[in-house]
């Protein structure tokens, strides 16, 4: 069985970049953290629950959260928290990328497909048998690929990926102001509608890095997402954010989205 150490989980992972990670809405001062349902000692790194007093670590918390033992929550901590994805050995190549019936039902067309570099991929690759999606850092530098697995129907981020350090067509956006969502289907859902500086997270949570290249790229961003209060506390230390929580994303035409501004 592997080795946990499970006091250094409980002081390295701190509850506000845990609540981060889970999208949970908080407020913060000096010493104190607060959610809807518990309150956080940021020196101690220890919560407890308003209603009960009960509360422990962040590895307690977790566990709560996600209805998992207290072994299995500090992996999950650990995973995320405390292990260094190491750099690529070697440059990520560029892809044979082919169009596949998965997108045409998508709203993908042959040649969306061809300008955001979305296919099908045949060749021996992690991503085989998957659609992938071509990722750029802001400054237009490749940031390899993530695909949609079309047996799992989940996305798919390859070892090394810095998903974490870039927003999906960010590198695309020339204007001061966006529309934020979650998911790359949504993201260029919108962008059909004709919105072009819509971007995504790729995520339900925005990472750190996310929060700083929106703030530094926009003055103003339109958050469309269905738990929204996280981002958009964080996104509005840097810039105005609107946010509006929506479920159904591509159940919206170009006149639903232009009552949202």
């Amino acid at each position: 069985m592997k080795y946990l150490d499970f006091q250094k989980i409980s002081q390295q992972v701190s509850f506000e970049a845990l609540f981060n990670h889970l999208n949970l809405p908080f407020t913060r001062d000096k010493d104190t953290i607060k959610t809807d349902r518990v309150i956080v000692s940021v020196k101690k790194n220890m919560f407890f629950y308003k209603d009960t007093q009960k509360g422990g670590s962040p590895i307690n918390f977790y566990s709560d959260h996600a209805d998992c033992n207290l072994r299995q929550a500090a992996e999950y901590l650990q995973k995320i928290f405390l292990t260094e994805i190491p750099e690529p050995k070697r440059q990520i190549p560029t892809l044979t990328l082919e169009y596949d019936p998965w997108m045409e039902k998508q709203g993908i067309t042959e040649k969306e497909a061809a300008e955001f570099e979305i296919g099908k991929v045949k060749a021996k690759s992690v991503l085989s048998g998957c659609v992938a999606f071509r990722l750029y850092y802001e400054d237009q530098a490749p940031a390899g690929y993530v695909g949609w697995n079309l047996k799992d129907k989940k996305w798919i981020f390859p070892k090394g990926s810095k998903r974490g350090n870039v927003v999906y067509n960010l590198n695309r956006v020339n204007t001061d102001y966006s529309i934020l969502v979650s998911d790359i289907l949504d993201c260029l859902h919108i962008i059909r509608q004709g919105f072009p500086f819509t971007v995504a997270l790729m995520a339900e949570s925005a990472t750190d890095e996310q929060i700083n290249l929106l703030g530094n790229c926009f003055k103003r961003v339109l958050v469309i997402h269905k738990a929204p209060e996280n981002i958009l506390c964080r996104i509005s230390q840097y810039c105005f954010c609107k946010a509006v929580r929506e479920n159904s994303v591509r159940g919206m035409d170009s006149e639903a989205i232009k009552k949202l501004f």
